[in-house]
């Protein structure tokens, strides 16, 4: 999986949660990072990838609002 942003994972979800062949599931909020759970569409393997907070407030916002509320 490629290096993701956590504007990766906000526009993904807006879109239909898909980002290359990957689906995105469930996001927890950490204390300075994210944790993102993915399944790959063609295999069903599952992948966990730590993604920074945004320098972007407004995009940290509303991923807390969409997964962590």
């Amino acid at each position: 999986m490629k290096e993701l942003t956590l504007e990766d994972v906000y526009h993904s979800y807006i879109k239909d949660g898909v980002i290359g062949n990957w689906k995105l599931e469930l996001v927890f909020k950490e204390s300075h990072h994210y944790e993102c759970f993915f399944t790959e569409l063609n295999t069903g393997k599952k992948e966990v990838c730590s993604i920074p907070e945004s320098s972007n407030l407004r995009i940290n916002h509303m991923v807390e609002a969409i997964f962590c509320d």
